[in-house]
């Protein structure tokens, strides 16, 4: 499944955010946002799009459950980084503290079979990390 994007959440925006959330996929780092859903948004998408707080989290929820989607799990992949990618992915989900069934059954709920293969080997390789 190497590529593979999980489409199930972009698919499921209505047509009015699709191009703002097109555009945060493509020309936005995940660092990027985190700070838009956390209500900093740059002054030119806020000139660009007229929205509101509410749907600039919601698009940035989106994309970030999309984005994460793309990340390669290498050995590579230190501990610190596959535990900051696992917050990223419960605080998107609204899911802090939750184990890790919990997240997945959350993530086949809505039929997010990408991501849900994603984050099995993401918490493959954590439980790797831990050894």
């Amino acid at each position: 499944m190497a590529n593979s994007v999980e489409p199930t959440f972009m698919n499921g925006l209505s047509f009015t955010l699709r191009p703002v959330a097109t555009e945060l996929f493509n020309m936005h780092l995940l660092k990027e946002l985190l700070e838009i859903r956390q209500g900093k948004v740059p002054s030119s998408l806020v000139q660009k799009y007229t929205m509101s707080q509410e749907q600039w989290v919601e698009v940035s929820n989106v994309v970030i459950l999309t984005k994460l989607s793309q990340f390669t799990i290498s050995k590579e992949l230190k501990l610190d980084y596959v535990e900051h990618l696992q917050d990223v992915l419960r605080a998107v989900l609204d899911m802090e503290g939750a184990t890790f069934e919990e997240v997945h059954q959350a993530i086949q709920y809505y039929q997010a079979n990408v991501l849900a293969d994603w984050y099995r080997r993401l918490q493959k390789h954590h439980t790797y990390q831990l050894r």
